[in-house]
């Protein structure tokens, strides 16, 4: 070791402080050696626990870089729903909302989206980018008409991550005006059940025109089934006075589907939404090997017509229901 020189730039921080013990050290030694040899070994003891603890200090206060990407985000694959629709909303607004997302990377998140936006079904893709727990988000796709027609559906907004819940800012446009509201989805905890092992037996051959012949237990002949149900009752979709017997006819209507799905052979029951309630205007029915879940009429209310479609949601969750018969 050698003495730093007196002409020597000084040294800064904890640095400095680890060289001057050790110049402290080395003082300290040549003393003990030239002049107190009696008292050298307590002296050295003291001088090493010294420059032990300015080791120590310069160890200790060097600063720990901060993580640079944040808390990582759980995963948010899988289902999000917020509450069922209910019909009750203006025509400016969106219920229902079901997201399956699909999709999630570090910055990235892509899901399929289904909702009711002023009376009409909407379904389409989104895509958002992550930004901590804020997701700007775009979703593009159709609308579903009375009548068949289709026409372009947007919207957009910033989903907000909270801790058991997405909460979803909206703003849109639909071919029947502007939508904008805020709806909080949750996972959906519901699981779907596994499809039987063996079919019933198919019933002896229909005589009524509107009940649909033997065939494959396949996904296109239940929505045949379904609108031939509806030909067979059309003073079901005809309007009401009031909202509540619009409804009513619906349900009547969705029961009778039920009894001719089976009738045609198909394991076919009603739907329990996430909330827990039986939905009026949903089916499930085991088609092409699995369980499936159907949108088949839209709410007239009253004084407008019930409009019958064929529309799939997700999950399946199937209640047992013999249905009307005729």
């Amino acid at each position: 070791m050698r003495f730093r020189p007196e002409n020597a730039a000084p040294r800064t921080g904890a640095r400095q402080d680890l060289y001057a013990a050790r110049d402290f050290v080395v003082t300290v030694v040549r003393i003990g050696q030239r002049r107190h040899r009696g008292l050298f070994p307590p002296l050295l003891v003291l001088t090493l626990t010294v420059f032990g603890l300015a080791c120590g200090f310069q160890r200790s206060s060097s600063p720990v870089a901060p993580s640079s990407g944040g808390a990582l985000l759980p995963s948010l694959i899988g289902a999000w729903d917020s509450s069922a629709a209910t019909g009750t909303l203006g025509a400016n607004a969106c219920e229902d909302f079901q997201w399956h997302i699909s999709g999630q990377g570090s910055s990235a998140l892509s899901a399929e989206f289904s909702a009711v936006c002023a009376g009409l079904k909407v379904s389409g893709t989104a895509t958002g980018t992550v930004n901590g727990t804020e997701v700007p988000y775009q979703i593009t796709g159709l609308a579903s008409a009375p009548g068949g027609v289709s026409c372009p559906f947007t919207m957009s907004g910033t989903a907000h991550i909270e801790v058991d819940a997405i909460r979803v800012p909206y703003a849109g446009s639909t071919c029947v005006g502007a939508v904008h509201g805020e709806e909080v989805l949750r996972r959906r905890t519901t699981t779907t059940p596994p499809p039987p092992t063996q079919p019933p037996p198919p019933p002896s051959p229909p005589t009524n025109p509107n009940h649909v012949g033997p065939g494959p237990l396949s996904v296109a002949r239940a929505e045949q089934v379904v609108y031939a149900t509806a030909n067979e009752f059309p003073g079901l979709q005809t309007p009401r006075g009031t909202d509540a017997e619009s409804a009513a006819a619906g349900e009547e209507l969705l029961r009778r589907m039920i009894w001719h799905l089976q009738l045609a052979g198909f394991q076919s029951g009603r739907e329990r939404n996430p909330s827990g309630a039986i939905s009026g205007d949903k089916l499930t029915v085991v088609a092409d090997g699995a369980w499936h879940v159907y949108d088949v009429w839209t709410l007239g209310g009253a004084g407008r017509p019930i409009s019958v479609i064929f529309y799939e949601v997700f999950p399946p969750n199937p209640v047992a229901d013999g249905g009307i018969p005729d």
